[in-house]
């Protein structure tokens, strides 16, 4: 068997999402290379984003509360207990072993009858019951066993992967999974069970292939596998002629949640504004924490210098990237443990050669060389970035220097389309398809 006729089934928790757009990019790359594929979503996307390019993709994408019902639901796992005995079983004892019971009953309710708004009526550990999965799996591993895939992989190491490990189970096919930054840092549900089942396991930083093999010393170094999103260095390319901002603009796009470090970013904009350093701040993104910038724009009288605009469309994005002088992420790690691996919005800006400034945690150093392609800084520390900020400010050739050398170490090492060429590869070899 060869690339051409490998068929999977991708597993993802919501599709589209526009914070997720990486997503999207490597399926799309996928099936430019002749990989047969599916996604299965297990909830429709509160937030979705409207895209030409997304046609084929909605054309191939079946949500699994549309295959919810409760005779469905009754039938399809009466079709596993009489036509695969042993495998029903096994997945239901399995499932019974890491799953919890008193939280049954209340979930499914909640996924049969209140389908897509489901999600706000129980906690995250409910969501992640096996049972709960298990129950929900036999209509969707039935049209997956239909389908006659070869792999199933679970996009987040989550509920999708869940979903994935118990299909696999009952449709008798391996499974794999990627996994990201929050889905392997903060509660991750079933993840020793998870990475010992697949038949291998794909991650987007060397800092989290590093973070499973020493946390999980049963799992060999050579099951977990980097493979870097990539950046389409074609689309993110600088402009020719491009008028820079007066004030000079820093830009900064991300969610706006703890680990983004954007309070970081607006108390360096309130010591810079009291040196009477000249700027402009655009935020750009949405999220919990916008209340609390909000705040902080106040206390520190910055309305006239920082703007939170709120999500902003991705080739909007691009024309003020062009625009930028500086794209600033002061990243963190979160309280809770959540933290970024390599945010794809640096790389982007990277290849479209801005000078870049973030800090040195996760996987962000994998891309960023210190003073050379951008400057890393450390964390919570708006002293330093109020700094670092005034000398490339003032010193703008600085600042063009090194946004040249941040595009020629995108394209060197982080190549959107030999990422993808890698990605193939992996899926065939792995399974030793021939």
């Amino acid at each position: 068997m060869t690339a051409k006729t490998l068929k999977i089934a991708f597993i993802v928790n919501y599709f589209p999402v526009l914070s997720e757009t990486f997503i999207v990019s490597e399926l799309q790359n996928l099936l430019k290379r002749k990989i047969d594929l599916d996604i299965y979503s297990l909830f429709r996307s509160d937030k979705s984003f409207d895209r030409a390019d997304l046609h084929e993709l909605s054309q191939r994408t079946v949500y699994m509360t549309s295959l919810l019902s409760v005779s469905g639901l009754l039938r399809s796992h009466l079709y596993w207990l009489f036509r695969h005995p042993l495998r029903y079983l096994d997945t239901f004892f399995f499932a019974c072993r890491y799953g919890n019971v008193l939280r049954l009953t209340r979930t499914a309710f909640a996924y049969i009858f209140f389908r897509n708004k489901s999600r706000k009526r129980f906690s995250k550990s409910d969501r992640q019951n096996l049972l709960v999965h298990f129950i929900m799996a036999a209509p969707l591993a039935q049209r997956i066993d239909r389908g006659r895939y070869n792999l199933v992989h679970g996009h987040f190491a989550d509920a999708a992967t869940s979903f994935a490990m118990l299909i696999a189970r009952l449709c008798g096919i391996p499974y794999s999974f990627t996994t990201h930054a929050t889905d392997l840092f903060v509660e991750p549900a079933l993840l020793p069970q998870k990475l010992a089942g697949a038949a291998f396991v794909l991650t987007c930083t060397g800092y989290n292939k590093e973070y499973i093999t020493n946390h999980f010393k049963n799992i060999p170094a050579h099951k977990v596998i980097l493979n870097y999103h990539g950046v389409d260095a074609d689309s993110f390319s600088p402009v020719p002629g491009a008028i820079k901002d007066q004030p000079p603009l820093l830009l900064s796009v991300g969610r706006l949640v703890p680990k983004k470090g954007f309070d970081t970013l607006l108390q360096a904009c309130a010591l810079l504004q009291k040196q009477n350093v000249a700027f402009n701040c655009l935020i750009i993104g949405d999220g919990p924490e916008r209340h609390n910038l909000e705040e902080i724009c106040r206390e520190q009288n910055l309305h006239s210098r920082v703007t939170l605009p709120g999500v902003v469309a991705p080739p909007e994005v691009k024309e003020l990237l062009a625009r930028a002088a500086i794209f600033v992420l002061p990243c963190r790690i979160a309280a809770n443990g959540d933290r970024d691996g390599i945010p794809n919005v640096l790389a982007e800006a990277m290849a479209m050669q801005v000078c870049v400034i973030s800090t040195a945690i996760s996987g962000i150093p994998e891309i960023i060389e210190h003073e050379k392609s951008g400057f890393l800084l450390q964390p919570d520390s708006p002293g330093q970035l109020a700094e670092t900020l005034k000398v490339l400010l003032e010193n703008p050739q600085l600042g063009a220097a090194t946004g040249t050398a941040a595009r020629q170490r995108v394209m060197q090492i982080f190549d959107k389309q030999q990422k993808c060429n890698e990605l193939v590869d992996i899926f065939v070899n792995r399974l030793q398809l021939k």
